[in-house]
């Protein structure tokens, strides 16, 4: 159960990018998307440690630009967690594999 004044929801979530690398983000009752939001959306990433592999993280032209929906948190580093969160450090598999260059890359497809 999530609560925006606990750790209550909070958790470290295995994904897949589509270039099958492999990451971990923060994840703190975020969401998964329905596999219909594929019409029009770009799957960059899936939940790797939920059975059904469900959609992690979309890209979607709109307009002029283009819109990067997550359900994770990425732009939290490891530092974060080790002060925030150190429950879940133990979670972790190596902090080189945790955070800013899963965030750099899905942000590389806005470019």
């Amino acid at each position: 159960i999530f609560d925006y004044h606990s750790n209550a929801g909070s958790s470290i979530a295995w994904l897949s990018l589509k270039e099958d690398e492999n990451f971990q983000s923060f994840f703190k009752g975020g969401c998964y998307f329905s596999p219909r939001v594929k019409e029009g959306f770009e799957v960059l990433a899936n939940y790797d440690n939920l059975d059904s592999k469900p959609i992690a993280v979309v890209l979607k032209k709109h307009g002029k630009g283009k819109v990067l929906l997550s359900g994770v948190h990425p732009e939290f580093s490891f530092q974060y967690i080790e002060k925030k969160h150190p429950d879940l450090l133990e979670k972790i598999k190596g902090k080189e594999n945790f955070g800013h260059i899963f965030f750099s890359k899905i942000l590389s497809y806005l470019a």
